[in-house]
């Protein structure tokens, strides 16, 4: 496919002298503000209304401060001890305490009955229940308790529809404060002091029974000096251990001994050596003996015969001191065996004694964690009572000193002018939201819908030129809109198709004979309606075209014509791709003339493999030599957004025209095929917008030829309108 070029009669420009829409233009938001401007206005118009109706219509609200002041002096009153805490720690805890349920309720059983017609006055009609749960809720929604930053003042604040209500609700709320605040201190002190004493008393008895029972243990167990004790049985360990070290070497030492003789015995080596490993005297004096008996035999044996009385004396000393000999290797051999057995018993024994001071160890060690625990139990519950006791003199003294470290420091008086409602802050948010809606409004639309809607967003936001606006022909039947420009069926339409095409003629830097890739975003943008009509443009301009439904996996164009889909271009590549010949007369192509000078070469079948065949070198050489043959080729390629066969087919295309749908698909969505597209080597004149509504069109220069004025101008053309 690579060796195969469209021919054109004038070179293609490369891509990237196409103009690639910014990414940032300074034009757009004003763009966008004109665009939403009167919607936004009206939107902000209604909306300031609404607010400051509502706003005014409020009932007059007043409002009436009472202050309270913490003082650093603070009571822990578990304790009793009074200590000097912080004043932030102070005032947030009397702050909690001042937010409590408790005290709202204590406020409001204080009202009399004419405070509390007072309150619930201006405020008929507020909800069912009785008066007391109407002053309840009444007071709840009115106080406000809030810490003045920095200070140790509590600032409590009640609004209300009647200046003296609020003043009243603000300064019964300061004096009941204080009170329960002096009430919740002596309550949580003999709390504690009663929690203390009881404490000591129970650490009392404990610390009796602990005492007792560490001394009926000692008895038990006969533990006077328990370390004493320790000590004389680690000696006792130290010793036994040694001895058994000591005996265990002995032990050794002789069976090493015993082995080595018994293997000196074995082997038959000499008497001598078997002396010295058992260290016998008697054994060495016989072997060194022995060993002068045999010599002097060796030396008469030269002078005498084996008959001489000599030699026949020295032949029996010898063998009285070899019998002596082997008696003494005997004895030493078993010498060797019971210094083994003896030294076996001692370290048997030392062993025993040394497991049985082990064990009396371990038991002693018991008792001793026994004893430590206990000790421990009796220490912990003396320090401890000791404790309680201190902290219970220290409570006794000081809550007879108690106070409250909390005052009024300013009590509420009655507002003189109502702080609700407030025409200035009426007027500035009702400016605020307006401002937010005439911002925010045109913005968040764009956001929200981002649809391409005509001329000034393919130019501002794709980068491209609008070349021609097909209006909305939902008053013509399904069947007929193909044959528009032909039928004239709806004649402003048709000029519309008539205005692309001269524009195509203008904007088109490839002069015919030239292939046309006409392709959208997403399905059910109309190309292939725009594809035959603008075929029929080309034919009524003396041009020989050829629409080639490039769709193969949703073909349309046969059903456009009225015809089948069994031949056309997967039958011909089945039945094998033949070029030789004439094209126009092959039946598995069946190129149909569908009006003069009109030919359409359908799909053929439906495939998923589209792009593979435009990989291989039958497909792209048939179009190649269709080229040769019409002046026109139209590819009507399925959509570049979700297929990639668009892309494809570019390498057999000389130009691209995008149709592009009103308000059907987003501006990213676009602009991301379109940048796609530009990557070939396809001139792209424009963009064709479809589907335009009435009063929508005429975004670019030839705005005279937009579907409202063509449709007007066009019944002066009329034939019943002619002279």
């Amino acid at each position: 496919m690579a060796d195969i070029k469209p021919s054109g009669t004038k070179a293609r420009k490369p891509a990237a002298a196409m103009r690639l829409p910014a990414t940032i233009d300074l034009r757009q938001p004003l763009i966008v503000l004109r665009s939403h401007f009167w919607v936004a206005a009206a939107l902000a118009l209604v909306a300031c209304t609404l607010v400051g109706w509502q706003q005014l219509r409020q009932p007059k609200l007043y409002a009436a401060n009472a202050t309270l002041i913490v003082e650093r002096g603070e009571r822990n009153e578990l304790t009793g001890r009074l200590e000097m805490m912080g004043a932030e720690v102070a005032t947030l805890t009397r702050l909690e305490q001042l937010r409590s349920p408790e005290l709202m309720k204590r406020v409001v059983d204080t009202f009399s009955s004419e405070e509390q017609a007072l309150i619930v006055r201006h405020y008929l009609g507020a909800g069912g229940g009785d008066e007391e749960q109407l002053v309840m809720r009444i007071t709840r929604s009115a106080v406000t308790i809030v810490r003045r930053e920095g200070t140790a003042l509590i600032s409590i604040s009640a609004v209300h529809r009647d200046p003296a209500g609020a003043a009243l609700i603000a300064n019964r709320y300061a004096e009941q404060a204080i009170r329960y605040a002096f009430d919740r201190s002596s309550a949580t002190t003999d709390a504690s002091l009663k929690f203390l004493h009881d404490q000591a008393e129970d650490l009392r008895k404990k610390s009796e029974v602990a005492e007792r029972t560490l001394q009926e243990y000692r008895q038990r167990h006969n533990l006077v000096s328990l370390e004493a004790s320790q000590n004389i049985i680690v000696d006792n360990l130290k010793s036994l251990n040694a001895s058994a070290t000591a005996a265990r070497v002995a032990r050794v030492g002789v069976e090493a001994q015993l082995a080595q003789a018994e293997a000196v015995m074995k082997r038959g080596e000499d008497a001598a050596q078997m002396a010295a490993i058992t260290v016998s005297e008697s054994l060495g004096d016989v072997a060194r003996r022995l060993a002068e008996l045999r010599g002097k035999r060796t030396v008469m044996a030269e002078r005498y015969g084996r008959r001489h009385p000599a030699m026949q004396e020295n032949e029996r000393a010898i063998k009285a001191l070899e019998g002596i000999q082997d008696e003494e290797v005997k004895n030493a051999l078993n010498n060797l065996r019971d210094q083994r057995e003896k030294a076996l018993a001692e370290e048997r024994q030392l062993l025993e004694q040394l497991g049985k001071a082990e064990k009396e160890a371990l038991s002693l060690d018991q008792l001793g964690v026994e004893y430590n625990i206990l000790r421990r139990t009796v220490e912990t519950h003396k320090a401890s009572y000791s404790q309680i006791l201190a902290r219970l003199n220290d409570a006794t003294i000081s809550a007879q000193l108690q106070g409250v470290n909390m005052k009024v420091s300013e009590l509420a008086r009655p507002a003189g002018a109502p702080f609700s409602p407030n025409p200035r802050r009426t007027i500035m948010i009702a400016a605020a939201l307006a401002l937010a809606i005439m911002v925010g409004y045109p913005f968040s639309a764009e956001m929200f819908f981002g649809r391409v809607r005509g001329a000034v967003d393919v130019e501002h936001h794709l980068g491209s030129e609008v070349i021609g606006e097909i209006a909305a022909v939902s008053g013509v039947v399904e069947k007929d809109r193909p044959f528009l420009v032909k039928s004239e069926n709806d004649e402003a339409a048709a000029e519309q198709f008539r205005a692309l095409y001269s524009q195509l003629a203008l904007s088109s830097k490839i002069d015919p004979p030239k292939t046309i890739l006409i392709t959208s975003t997403v399905p059910g943008e109309g190309k292939s309606f725009i594809a035959a009509n603008l075929a029929q443009c080309f034919v009524a301009h003396s041009r020989r075209t050829l629409v080639i439904d490039a769709d193969l996996r949703r073909p349309t164009q046969h059903r456009n014509f009225n015809l089948d889909n069994k031949a056309g271009l997967l039958r011909w590549l089945d039945e094998g791709g033949n070029l030789e010949g004439d094209l126009l007369k092959d039946r598995s192509l069946a190129i149909q003339e569908t009006t003069p000078g009109l030919f359409l070469l359908r799909a053929g079948g439906v495939t998923r493999r589209a792009t593979e065949l435009l990989g291989g070198a039958k497909l792209p050489a048939l179009i190649a030599a269709l080229q040769r043959q019409f002046d026109i080729v139209i590819l009507d390629t399925p959509p570049a957004g979700v297929f990639p066969d668009a892309v494809a087919f570019a390498k057999v295309a000389h130009e691209l025209i995008f149709i592009c749908r009103f308000n059907a698909v987003s501006r990213q969505a676009v602009r991301s095929v379109l940048e796609r597209l530009r990557q070939t080597e396809l001139e792209c004149p424009g963009v064709v917008m479809n589907a335009m509504p009435t009063g929508f069109g005429g975004g670019y220069y030839y705005r005279a030829y937009s579907y409202q004025n063509s449709k007007k101008y066009s019944k002066g053309y009329a034939p019943e309108a002619k002279s």
